[in-house]
């Protein structure tokens, strides 16, 4: 149970304030490695507003590098998600594991990916402590968590170092290229394309040309369409063409009727993308099928 100095120790690592934390650790009435009610230590407190003073104040006074809250998560994942090189630095020199896990196997080099922390990334990695080859739980890497957040420096690192770049999620079949698109992160796809990613079905049956047609990314279709790609139906059913047309995106269906989509293509139902368009009144796609027909 958290006392009130427990209460006041972490409030004072979460400010970085020297003297209030050697005062209170003086006193010998909280300890170094107390938790409050969500599990943080003072040092997780210090590390991930990027104290680095307050962490070596709490390490010389006994804290452990190596704490972990209940759900797995460390000092040097919050400071490695929120870019303090410093307190990295500090943290694996004091004997911080970089291989720790959560319970849903983030590291500190993934939470470094996920929040675009390059420097961080670079750090870990040269430690020897981290891996270029870590996923999540769910089969999610390194490069797959900067593509959908769109951190380029971050995913070109990882390259560099060996990681996939077109390594599936376990549970979707989700790739980097996938949720670039979907997203629309252009330079994120580009960056994928030429390095010599390919467009393929998701266990969605969806492609990323479908994902970027359906939210109408004409600059990532344009892309996408420069590479082999499928412009047929896929295994959902349906097409980009339809895609494109369904959610009335007439730059992008221009795009995949010139890369030569079939206007006439049914989709599961038996309907055309031209059917779509009229259903969901979009007269200019309308205007542009009819055309090509």
């Amino acid at each position: 149970m958290l006392t009130a100095w427990d209460a006041k120790l972490h409030k004072a690592a979460a400010s970085g304030d020297l003297y209030a934390l050697q005062q209170l650790l003086d006193s010998g009435k909280t300890d170094v490695d107390c938790m409050d009610q969500n599990g943080y230590t003072a040092l997780m407190r210090a590390a991930g507003n990027g104290y680095c003073d307050a962490c070596i104040l709490l390490i010389d006074e006994g804290a452990n590098v190596n704490a972990t809250k209940p759900d797995g998560a460390t000092a040097l994942m919050y400071a490695s998600e929120n870019g303090h090189v410093d307190v990295v630095e500090v943290l694996l020199k004091e004997g911080a594991r970089a291989d720790s896990r959560t319970k849903e196997g983030g590291t500190a080099l993934l939470n470094a990916a996920q929040s675009g922390q390059t420097s961080v990334c670079r750090l870990l990695l040269a430690s020897g402590g981290s891996s270029v080859h870590e996923c999540l739980a769910d089969g999610a890497n390194g490069a797959f968590l900067c593509a959908q957040n769109g951190h380029l420096d971050t995913l070109a690192l990882l390259a560099e170092e060996g990681c996939k770049l077109d390594l599936p999620r376990s549970g979707d079949g989700a790739t980097p290229l996938y949720i670039a698109s979907q997203l629309g992160h252009y330079g994120i796809v580009n960056f994928l394309l030429k390095r010599g990613v390919r467009d393929t079905e998701s266990v969605e049956r969806a492609t990323a040309l479908f994902k970027g047609a359906q939210k109408g990314f004409d600059r990532i279709v344009r892309l996408l369409l420069d590479y082999e790609t499928n412009l047929g139906l896929l295994k959902n059913g349906e097409s980009a063409l339809h895609a494109a047309a369904l959610f009335g995106h007439p730059i992008v269906v221009k795009q995949l009727l010139d890369a030569g989509s079939d206007p006439k293509l049914q989709n599961r139902h038996g309907e055309t993308p031209l059917d779509l368009a009229l259903q969901m009144n979009y007269d200019e796609v309308v205007d542009l099928l009819r055309k090509r027909i």
